[in-house]
């Protein structure tokens, strides 16, 4: 989720859930997003890593995959209040079955 506003976004004790209750990503103590940058939270940072040597703030391991079709993605605060939602799908193949 990239932040808009300049200033650093403190993320400590905020938390990611997707659309299984059992899919839980805690954000440890000091994490931040910097001033209009962006975080990464991987399912596997060496994966990642290795994929894409150059992107720095990356953190993990998510602990749980996303769906590739759609999902709802929820960040929450330490207090388990809602505090952003992202919902995406991928298009569907404009090719006849």
């Amino acid at each position: 989720f990239p932040v808009t506003i300049p200033v650093e976004m403190d993320l400590s004790g905020c938390s990611v859930r997707d659309t299984n209750i059992f899919h839980h990503f805690e954000f440890p103590l000091a994490t931040s997003i910097p001033a209009g940058g962006y975080l990464v939270v991987a399912e596997d940072t060496a994966a990642f890593h290795a994929m894409y040597p150059n992107v720095q703030h990356v953190i993990g391991p998510l602990g749980f995959s996303l769906n590739n079709t759609s999902e709802t993605i929820r960040i929450l605060s330490h207090l388990g209040n809602p505090y952003q939602e992202l919902t995406y799908e991928t298009p569907q193949s404009s090719f006849p079955s």
